[in-house]
């Protein structure tokens, strides 16, 4: 994996936090004030999905294998 080419946005990082069950975690997110960036995606280790909190903070979900 790698990095694209610097540009004009500034450096970020997206932190991902484990999930049990990540429809209930989206609607908490929603409950809360934040946002659902992404729909729940399903990936080859499991599902994922982005969100902002109320403050603009962006991470991820994650439910799945940690290590397959």
């Amino acid at each position: 994996m790698g990095l694209p080419p610097g540009g004009d946005a500034p450096p970020s990082w997206t932190p991902y936090f484990a999930s049990a069950d990540l429809k209930e975690h989206e609607a908490r997110v929603k409950e809360l004030g934040g946002t659902a960036l992404s729909p729940i995606l399903p990936v080859p280790a499991g599902e994922l999905f982005v969100a902002q909190d109320d403050q603009g903070a962006v991470f991820g979900l994650f439910a799945g294998e940690f290590d397959p």
